[in-house]
């Protein structure tokens, strides 16, 4: 079996749910992917393997599956923040190594995040509303007020559930990133938040 073979059939197995929950979302980790994928690999005589490079404020993780005759890989990236609060720059470091190595993983892998996972949310799916033009009154000055309430959610979230550094801090980025143009979802997710602290 070459390695090749070994990825589609790794591929066509492979089971990630996502078991991490904060607040209303469902996410997965790099630690679920890795404890669902190990076996199978194993089973294959594949091994998989992680190495990271920083440079110019980015995280570039490689994700490589290896076997005896060759390896196949895929990368992410991630933003490293250079002067975080509230966390060292070694934790900072390191949340953007569990983020691009999560990504890596998903592509190489074939581990769907879309937009349209199910499971994405604990709510049952909802019918996609039909998108209505954004308000010329919603200035960059709202939506950055916006992004700065969710960070500050999430964290204080974060710190009273007990969920560590990292996964807030990659629960923070998704959001934004999924929402990154939308001042009143991230301040309706924002609001169910407080709710619940």
């Amino acid at each position: 079996m070459t390695v090749l073979d070994a990825l589609v059939s790794i591929q066509a197995q492979l089971k990630a749910p996502k078991d991490q929950n904060a607040g209303r979302y469902r996410y997965r980790n790099i630690e679920d992917i890795n404890e669902a994928v190990k076996p199978l690999a194993a089973a294959h005589g594949c091994a998989v393997v992680y190495s990271d490079t920083f440079s110019d404020g980015l995280c570039v993780s490689t994700c490589s599956l290896m076997a005896p005759d060759g390896t196949i890989s895929a990368q992410g990236v991630s933003i490293v923040n250079a002067a975080p609060k509230n966390m060292s720059v070694e934790q900072s470091c390191g949340a953007a190594s569990s983020y691009a190595r999560k990504y890596a993983a998903c592509g190489l892998f074939a581990i769907d995040s879309s937009e349209n996972d199910p499971d994405r949310t604990n709510a049952a799916p909802k019918q996609k509303r039909s998108q209505k033009p954004q308000k010329a009154a919603e200035s960059a000055d709202a939506l950055g007020a916006a992004q700065k309430r969710i960070t500050a959610v999430c964290k204080r979230y974060a710190e009273l559930q007990g969920i560590p550094t990292a996964e807030w801090y990659e629960l923070n980025i998704r959001t934004r990133a999924d929402y990154a143009n939308d001042a009143e979802t991230l301040n309706r997710i924002a609001s169910e938040l407080e709710e619940s602290l």
